[in-house]
């Protein structure tokens, strides 16, 4: 007995640090598996397109956050560009702040580890999980690249370039399966370009410089350390990253805030007695929820004193506000429509909603060229259209939408595109050339048949002499005629050299057979 006592605390321990060291060791692997982290931007978290010289802008750029410059000062084309829930910040302490904190942020990413390297590969048609990917010099994206999170909210994706990043004309970066653009990650160590018509998902972060070439659109950050930042008919939103709004500081009601309560339990009862059942379940919610502020503020408000009485009424007035006039949850609507350049409306185009970097709804044109998103909470949105083979954007692919009031429309989002080479793209210089080479065309065919006319009249005199020197009589030389053209078509009678052409063949043939005719007439 007193072994076995003895014993068993042992046995008992040595099992527990057993499993505390198998669970170590489990962590320890995660820990190594998952190497690439999601760095701090602390105040550049706010920023859309922040540049170290200069941010210019050539278009109607949209911007959804803050957009600032420092140590430069230049900031230019805002407006005819437009920023959207946010600020501009030229060479100001945010701005300066905000350059720290990416400075800080970039230093990390280039001290993550690699997962794998990828030099001298092209980003297009890859699909890539989570992880740290490396080029020792330029990156190129020509395609779609596919960030695949595997169902992982927080996957993290990081991109360590030695040099330059280029994306071609229409090429994509794109998450699914839950992932969200804000947490993709791409560290250039010289410039950035985003080719035209470009989808780009993830945050650039760029030593030097970073340009977006026209149409192209991010949905994340273009943070430039050093150089500047050009923009030309972008949209750049940060819509759904960065810190949660903060929560409201509650107030604490005196203990005769339990009649309120009690009220409230009381008043919960009264609908459910007149056939609220009959009602949609969450009409059944916000019927009761409002009846029972009602009810408890005309009960029991006259209880409290004065101070809370008017919090009380505040309150209410609150939770009443925050049902629609169908009598549920706040909601709003997005419409637009999709058309060609002529405005005509084109229907079966996709158009995708997005919240927080994640696609939580897809809508086709209808015969019209109409789409119509509804029932939507309030929030911040990200609407954008799938592009379509043989087609180009002839504006906006993708729109920030603020839904903050209930019933609210939100109308007007057009998506615009042209098939490629349509005659509505055709520069205006191909044009006039084409008509300067019908014009040279038209002159050339119309001496053609000048000369033409003028060769058939030197044809018919020269048979008209012959004929008559046969029949003529005597050894003088025969009168020549002169060779006239043919003005029949009510032209000008032709130029001046198919004229003297047709005298001087005129007189060579009439030379010719004069000759002939005293030769055999001496014989």
């Amino acid at each position: 007995m007193f072994k076995r006592g003895l014993c068993a605390p042992r046995v008992t321990a040595a099992l527990v640090l057993c499993a505390v060291l198998m669970a170590a060791g489990q962590n320890s692997g995660e820990a190594m598996g998952l190497r690439q982290t999601a760095p701090t931007l602390g105040t550049a978290e706010t920023f859309a397109v922040l540049g170290g010289s200069a941010v210019t802008n050539a278009s109607s750029t949209t911007v959804n956050g803050d957009l600032g410059v420092s140590p430069g000062t230049a900031v230019t084309g805002f407006p005819p560009g437009s920023v959207t829930n946010g600020s501009i910040h030229a060479a100001d302490a945010v701005a300066g702040q905000a350059q720290s904190d990416t400075t800080v942020a970039y230093n990390n990413l280039t001290g993550q580890a690699c997962t794998k390297d990828l030099t001298g590969q092209d980003l297009g048609g890859m699909t890539l999980t989570r992880g740290v990917y490396c080029f020792s010099s330029s990156a190129q994206l020509t395609g779609t690249l596919t960030l695949d999170a595997g169902g992982i909210s927080g996957a993290v994706f990081v991109f360590k370039i030695g040099s330059t990043l280029t994306t071609a004309s229409n090429s994509t970066v794109q998450v699914i399966n839950g992932g969200s653009f804000c947490n993709g990650f791409f560290q250039v160590g010289s410039s950035a370009t985003l080719g035209t018509g470009t989808r780009f998902q993830g945050n650039i972060l760029a030593l030097t410089s970073i340009t977006a070439t026209t149409g192209a659109n991010v949905m994340g950050r273009l943070l430039a350390r050093n150089g500047a930042v050009t923009l030309d008919s972008n949209t750049v939103s940060r819509a759904g990253c960065g810190p949660a709004a903060p929560t409201p500081t509650s107030t604490s009601l005196p203990a005769t805030a339990t009649a309120v309560i009690a009220a409230t339990a009381t008043a919960n009862a009264a609908p459910t007695a007149t056939g609220i059942a009959t009602l949609p379940a969450a009409t059944q919610t916000a019927v009761v929820a409002a009846t029972a502020i009602a009810a408890a503020t005309a009960t029991s408000n006259a209880l409290l004193p004065a101070a809370t009485q008017t919090a009380v009424v505040a309150a209410t007035s609150t939770a009443l506000s925050s049902t629609g006039s169908g009598g549920g949850t706040c909601i709003g609507n997005i419409r637009g429509s999709k058309t060609d350049g002529g405005g005509t409306g084109l229907s079966g185009w996709t158009v995708e909603l997005l919240r927080g970097g994640t696609v939580i709804r897809t809508i086709v044109t209808d015969q019209n060229g109409v789409y119509a998103l509804l029932g939507l909470d309030m929030g911040d949105y990200i609407i954008r259209e799938v592009p379509q083979a043989g087609w180009v954007a002839q504006g906006p692919a993708m729109f920030t939408v603020t839904l903050n009031a209930c019933d609210q429309n939100a109308t007007g989002y057009t998506f615009i595109n042209v098939r490629t080479g349509s005659p509505s793209v055709q520069s205006p210089t191909v044009t006039a050339e084409a008509t300067r080479t019908a014009s040279a065309t038209a002159t050339a065919t119309q001496a053609a048949a000048t000369a033409t006319r003028g060769m058939a009249t030197v044809t018919a005199t020269s048979v008209a002499v012959h004929v008559a020197t046969v029949r003529g009589a005597g050894n003088a030389a025969p009168q020549i005629p002169r060779a006239m053209p043919n003005t029949g078509d009510g032209g000008d009678g032709g130029s001046d050299g198919a004229g003297l052409v047709a005298e001087v063949l005129l007189m060579v043939g009439a030379g010719l057979l004069w000759w002939s005719r005293r030769s055999l007439s001496r014989r």
